[in-house]
């Protein structure tokens, strides 16, 4: 959850048509509720869910990997049900 700190900067920060989302300044990946946050001894066997296209790039290039194209991406969400 948010730090007292991280909460009182972006109180204002709300996304429009989605109350329940906050915009945190320097939140990413590594620090999921900003600055006073970090992923240490959470979520380690958690799969990756709600991420931008920016942070999966940055992902895969660090990992050395690649996104799947489109068409990749479609057939594997279909499954068995091609």
């Amino acid at each position: 959850s948010l730090s007292d700190a991280v909460r009182e900067e972006n109180q204002e920060a709300h996304v429009e048509n989605a109350p329940h989302w906050v915009a945190v300044v320097g939140a990413y990946w590594r620090r999921p509720e900003g600055r006073d946050s970090s992923l240490e001894g959470r979520w380690e066997d958690y799969p990756v869910v709600h991420i931008s296209w920016n942070d999966a790039k940055a992902y895969c290039d660090w990992a050395g990997k690649r996104l799947p194209t489109e068409a990749e991406w479609e057939n594997a969400a279909r499954g068995k049900r091609k």
